[in-house]
């Protein structure tokens, strides 16, 4: 009498191995900073190396492309910026950011304050704030 056995496949436990994270900007900048923070906190919450590559040039192009072309396996992941979203409208973007990309979190989220030249007025917020604590008072 035959008896069938079947092995059922059974996935490694995820990560098995080292986390290439791919920041496409020089060592040493805004971006790379924050790269470097997030692979620290990764290793220490994964239990697994996680190495930073910079691959900067292309205004963040040449790293986007490298991240686009890593196998989909979860083991080469990749901080994004603003490049992601406008470098498809200054020409040919060697990455499709609707197809080529998968988001996972947003890391930081800077506030917004455009600047703008000096204008004339008080330089603080202590003429406003004196006028505003005066008024209350009466």
């Amino acid at each position: 009498m035959a008896i069938p056995v079947v092995t059922l496949a059974q996935a490694q436990p995820w990560p098995a191995k080292p986390i290439k994270l791919i920041v496409p900007f020089p060592a040493g900048g805004p971006t790379d900073l924050v790269g470097r923070e997030a692979a620290s906190i990764l290793r220490t919450a994964l239990g697994q190396p996680v190495v930073v590559e910079n691959r900067a040039g292309g205004n963040g192009t040449v790293g986007l492309e490298v991240l686009a072309k890593a196998a989909p396996d979860g083991y080469t992941i990749g901080l994004t910026a603003i490049t992601l979203s406008i470098a498809p409208h200054l020409g040919h973007a060697p990455f499709d950011p609707f197809k080529d990309f998968s988001p996972v979190t947003t890391t930081v989220s800077p506030p917004s304050a455009p600047p703008s030249a000096p204008m004339p007025g008080p330089k603080s917020s202590a003429p406003a704030s004196a006028a505003s604590t005066s008024a209350g008072a009466r």
